[in-house]
């Protein structure tokens, strides 16, 4: 499975990594419902794509729609983002989506320390 979930306090942490095909999507649609069930208020996200390699395009039309069914849910979600081609994929899906609340980082502690920020 390409993603794991973990918390840092009241964020949650989703590291991805190689292919995401559009299968997988769901596995991280249930991952965050639940951490939405627990964290009622609006939420945090890091993503850590670092090591993830490409996103298939069904998987980018699937993430991006997820993407925007989250956008009212979340305060701010931070990447952070690596060399392969997803780094490019990604970049892309955040401007599609179209909202100041997801931001792209070189570092895990950028973007902690972004998330962190009142």
């Amino acid at each position: 499975m390409p993603f794991r979930f973990s918390r840092e306090g009241d964020i949650l942490v989703i590291v991805a990594d190689g292919i995401i095909r559009s299968e997988d999507v769901p596995v991280l649609r249930e991952g965050e419902q639940q951490f939405f069930a627990e964290n009622p208020k609006v939420v945090l996200f890091l993503c850590d794509c670092t090591d993830m390699k490409i996103i298939s395009p069904e998987a980018r039309e699937d993430l991006a729609s997820l993407m925007r069914q989250d956008n009212p849910r979340i305060k701010k979600s931070a990447y952070v983002i690596g060399e392969a081609t997803a780094s490019l994929q990604i970049r892309r899906m955040i401007r599609d989506v179209g909202t100041d609340k997801r931001k792209i980082f070189a570092t895990r502690d950028e973007a902690l320390a972004w998330l962190r920020e009142k």
